[in-house]
């Protein structure tokens, strides 16, 4: 949980592994962050075909989501050729999901602190 002292929320933290799952999470869903691992080009695809899945869904059909590209600022980011990798542009362009695109890394304060001033938007 996240509290604050003007707001109290709950992020679960659902990973790829129990992602047959994850349709179970819809209803009770205001916010969605989406995390890609920049540095894991096994995982890309996959990535992709989850997004797509996400944006897809009725359930989730105006909640905003946060694409977060994390690990951005590492030697081994993909972050140059991900969005042709994802064919991001694409995805963008035929969604009807507000979807908030975030580049950084989750070591580092300003990535923390701009996920959370993302949420905190979204709750108003």
């Amino acid at each position: 949980a996240v509290v604050s002292t003007q707001s109290t929320g709950r992020f679960r933290e659902v990973s790829g592994s129990l992602r047959q799952t994850w349709s179970t999470y819809f209803t009770d869903c205001s916010t969605i962050i989406f995390l890609v691992d920049t540095a894991n080009s096994t995982q890309i695809s996959t990535a992709r075909v989850e997004l797509l899945k996400l944006l897809s869904s009725s359930l989730l059909f105006d909640t905003p989501l946060l694409l977060l590209l994390n690990k951005a600022s590492t030697p081994l980011s993909l972050l140059p050729t991900l969005r042709r990798y994802l064919t991001l542009d694409q995805i963008l362009q035929n969604t009807t999901t507000p979807v908030t695109v975030l580049e950084g890394d989750l070591t580092k304060n300003s990535t923390r602190d701009a996920v959370l001033v993302w949420v905190k938007e979204q709750h108003r």
